[in-house]
């Protein structure tokens, strides 16, 4: 009794299993796809975790040194602080004997020691309250020393004295314009080589002069003018001289005798003013021609002299009468004499140098000897 299968029945079979591996592979597939979302997640997760963790290494590596750098910040504010406690301890320690010196009512006080300082040994001061000269000082009824000098000099005196003691090598303060006038004199009457600088051509300036140390020389063409780094002093006369050391060529200078002017004047020129060589309260020479500016009345100067290569020239400042004196060669050319409304205004006077001509070289110097004083001591 044996029967054949139902071929319809075979066909449904076929087509479930079909169905059925159609229907596994896309499972197959979806659990692969999944799989690699997995993979690429967990990837994604390691790089992230490796990336924070190096940026967190990096931050405490830059925090570890910002507290090793300020550590040792705090640690040279500290080294700095017990070297001021030392310093204030052996000073208070080793202060010594007290000099006490009224000058018009004001009250001053510092240690004698501070006078034998390398900036104020040799000086009049230190000698001045040293025996026997400090015996021969005025004192009043409490032993005090009264000296006739400006107090709010003597203040800038002293305070730098305090401030040599805590720091060897703290500056020279500025004197202030109003008491510039004052300060030199008592720089100069006391021998306070500190507050007598040693001038110079200043070196800061908007024109093209090149400078040198103590030489000048002309870049292009046109008026270029400087002046010195410091005013003359208003406590004694004053010299100075211009050492003519190169004039350009013929076909660069035809005439061979003008491109240089010296001479002084009332202010540092500004701006436009470099570019030329007369002003109100200025006396210069012009080489090959003669005295040119509106800061003189009368004077007695030879015009036409000009200012030849080797050539010497000398600028005098006088101060009682306020006079400029020039020299060639020492040899005397004449003198001029500041007007009286320019003198009205005249705070500083400083030495002042043009040049127009490109390649014009000079040679300043503001420690030459004064003839007209070694003239004055060899009489006497």
């Amino acid at each position: 009794f044996f029967r054949f299968p139902d071929m319809d029945g075979a066909e449904d079979f076929g087509s479930s299993d079909a169905l059925l591996e159609s229907t596994f592979r896309r499972l197959l597939s979806a659990f692969a796809s999944e799989r690699d979302k997995l993979r690429n997640m967990s990837q994604s997760m390691e790089q992230a975790k490796m990336a924070t963790a190096e940026e967190l290494e990096a931050m405490e590596t830059q925090t570890q040194e910002w507290c090793r750098r300020e550590q040792l910040k705090i640690k040279d504010e500290w080294a700095k602080v017990n070297d001021i406690t030392n310093r204030m301890k052996a000073l208070v320690e080793g202060q010594g004997e007290l000099i006490e010196a009224i000058c018009t009512g004001q009250l001053f006080a510092f240690p004698k020691s501070s006078l034998s300082l390398k900036d104020f040994e040799g000086t009049l001061l230190a000698t001045m309250f040293s025996p026997p000269y400090s015996d021969n000082l005025p004192k009043d009824s409490q032993g005090r020393y009264v000296l006739d000098i400006n107090p709010m000099c003597f203040k800038i005196v002293v305070d730098h004295l305090q401030n040599l003691r805590l720091n060897p090598a703290a500056a020279v303060p500025v004197v202030p314009k109003e008491h510039r006038f004052n300060m030199d004199v008592l720089a100069d009457a006391l021998k306070l080589r500190m507050f007598m600088p040693e001038n110079r051509m200043a070196t800061t300036h908007s024109t093209s002069l090149l400078v040198r140390g103590s030489t000048v020389t002309a870049g292009h063409q046109g008026w270029q003018c400087i002046t010195a780094e410091h005013p003359l002093t208003m406590a004694r006369d004053s010299y100075f001289e211009c050492l003519v050391e190169r004039v350009p060529r013929q076909d660069r200078n035809p005439s061979s005798t003008g491109g240089i002017c010296i001479g002084v004047i009332g202010h540092v020129p500004i701006g436009t003013e470099v570019h030329r060589i007369s002003f109100p309260d200025g006396i210069m020479y012009n080489s090959g021609n003669g005295l040119v500016g509106e800061g003189y009345a009368n004077e007695d100067v030879a015009q036409g002299v000009a200012l030849a290569e080797g050539s010497t020239v000398g600028i005098r400042f006088q101060v009682d009468n306020k006079s400029v004196s020039f020299s060639l060669n020492r040899q005397p050319l004449g003198t001029a004499f500041l007007k009286q409304e320019v003198l009205e205004n005249l705070e500083f006077i400083y030495p002042c140098l043009a040049l127009f001509v490109p390649d014009t070289r000079v040679k300043l110097n503001f420690e030459a000897d004064d003839p007209q004083a070694t003239q004055m001591v060899e009489v006497s």
